[in-house]
């Protein structure tokens, strides 16, 4: 009674957790490092907050290790299963024992078991009189409280059940008609674009019309959430000609940009990933430090918390979901701007992504701010 009983808490308790594993993946939205002037602290107080949330690439390293380790314990099991099977076998065929008495002498060893045999037993109204007394008594009472157990664990059962089938289902209410297979339009920013396209390192997409072939959630606390609405050219395209941002306040929307691919760059050694998320001494990591520079020696600065010295970026996890597929990416960013002889701001926004195929990159993306009179969603 003791064990079922704490079996049950303990499984309340595990369906308590495992319903607040959203909550974990919250992060803050430009969040900002303070740091000490001293230049000699500089690397040590520019390290970004390590996240504290269990993300599914954890689970998959966890996984990969788990299937290794399987089928390593089952191979090892099954060498010595026959090398055991091929020992016995060559013990049998050297010697001249017949097979017969060979199976007897495996079993010669065995300790001897007594059996009852039907004459041997009392009658049957003795048999039955002494057995009566070892049946244990249930009474009325606790056969309800095991049927109260059993239910109260069913309905824990079903209520974990519904809770992981719940958090992977989309729980933000999209904005502006937002869905998979629409499309958008964003052709009445061509005339901005034109003007604008000898100042602008931005690569001005094929099309301003394209299909919702998948859509990330971002849920960075209770007041802000983002969305990037990721177009293709075709309804079946894999690649995106233009992504959406779609940033939301308290359930409003605040700011909307467009933004395209400019470049994605691999690093390859220790000392270049260091270059882009720790700096050194005497500079800032190229993530969120004051200032960024392309390729093209073209400058901009950051946009969050303007001016302050320190390294501002924030850490988050995004959730894309496609017609067939729901994956997750880890994404460390920052945001950065310049302004163009036209008064235009173009902005730069750069990340480090690792995706669920544990593929780890940098990515840059140039883009406009767009007005909610000028987005059409069809």
């Amino acid at each position: 009674m003791r064990i079922i009983s704490s079996v049950f808490y303990i499984f309340l308790l595990l369906s308590f957790f495992s319903s607040n594993l959203d909550a974990k993946k919250r992060g803050n939205w430009g969040d900002s490092k303070r740091t000490s002037k001293k230049v000699s602290s500089f690397k040590q107080t520019h390290k970004i907050s390590k996240f504290r949330g269990r993300t599914s690439f954890d689970q998959a390293r966890d996984l990969k290790a788990k299937k290794s380790r399987a089928k390593k314990s089952f191979r090892q099991y099954q060498e010595s299963k026959n090398s055991e099977n091929s020992l016995v076998s060559q013990q049998i065929s050297s010697s001249n024992i017949p097979r017969n008495e060979s199976q007897n002498m495996r079993y010669s060893n065995l300790p001897e078991i007594d059996i009852e045999m039907a004459n041997s037993r009392p009658p049957a109204q003795t048999y039955f009189k002494t057995r009566k007394s070892n049946i244990p008594k249930y009474s009325p009472a606790i056969n309800g409280i095991y049927i109260i157990i059993a239910f109260i664990l069913i309905i824990g059962m079903l209520l974990w059940f519904f809770s992981k089938q719940k958090s992977k289902r989309p729980i933000y209410e999209l904005p502006l008609d937002i869905r998979l297979g629409g499309i958008i339009d964003l052709e009445s920013i061509a005339t901005r674009l034109l003007l604008n396209r000898d100042n602008l390192q931005m690569v001005t997409p094929k099309t301003l019309k394209g299909y919702i072939t998948s859509i990330g959630t971002i849920k960075l606390d209770d007041d802000l959430s983002i969305y990037n609405v990721y177009a293709s050219e075709n309804i079946d395209d894999e690649k995106s000609i233009f992504t959406l941002k779609i940033e939301l306040l308290k359930g409003v929307i605040s700011v909307v940009k467009i933004f395209t691919h400019y470049e994605t760059i691999y690093p390859s050694t220790v000392s270049e990933w260091e270059k882009w998320l720790d700096g050194d001494e005497n500079n800032y990591p190229n993530i969120g430090g004051l200032e960024f520079k392309t390729p093209s020696e073209v400058e901009y600065e950051r946009i969050w918390e303007r001016g302050i010295e320190e390294t501002v970026r924030t850490k988050f996890i995004e959730s894309i979901s496609t017609e067939n597929t729901n994956i997750e990416t880890l994404n460390i960013v920052s945001l950065y701007g310049r302004e163009l002889e036209t008064k235009e701001i173009e902005f730069l926004y750069v990340s480090n992504i690792e995706d669920a195929d544990l593929n780890n990159f940098i990515k840059i993306e140039l883009g406009l701010a767009v007005k909610e009179s000028e987005l059409v969603i069809i």
